[in-house]
């Protein structure tokens, strides 16, 4: 994989330093658990994780919205990771202890707060490897919304 290929010959393929921006959009459907049916009431935020497995992994939080909707709007909100050294990120294996090939991963959480703790409602991770290989001053890349479970 590309990650291996950069790991293993970093003169080839080089990691570059940059800034991660993500942009905070939306829900849709949101609901607790066990609910089927009814008004959702959530006080929701969005965490990012990159190397959600290291001991140094970095996260961000986004603002709270309170008493939201099943369809909580995130209004554009922009988070943004300044990555100096990506090799920082880098997994040897992941949490589960099966090899990361030197893959770097972002973990997104949707969070409702109703009290003092925050409830995971779901979650998505995907590779952010890709969008730091290279000379390429910008990238884009989507996260299917239907993959957080």
């Amino acid at each position: 994989s590309a990650a291996s290929l950069a790991r293993s010959n970093s003169n080839e393929i080089p990691l570059q330093p940059g800034r991660l921006v993500v942009k905070c959009i939306c829900g849709e459907n949101i609901r607790h658990k066990e609910q089927t049916e009814g008004k959702t009431r959530l006080t929701p935020s969005i965490r990012l994780t990159i190397a959600p497995s290291k001991a140094h992994s970095t996260q961000l939080y986004s603002m709270e919205h309170a008493d939201t909707t099943e369809n909580p709007n995130f209004e554009d909100e922009i988070l943004r990771f300044d990555i100096q050294d990506p090799k920082d990120f880098m997994m040897d294996t992941d949490e589960n202890g099966i090899s990361g090939n030197g893959d770097i991963r972002l973990r997104v959480e949707l969070l409702n707060k109703p009290q003092l703790k925050y409830q995971i409602l779901g979650k998505a991770e995907t590779s952010i490897t890709n969008l730091i290989i290279g000379t390429h001053s910008t990238s884009k890349s989507t996260i299917n919304t239907t993959s957080i479970v």
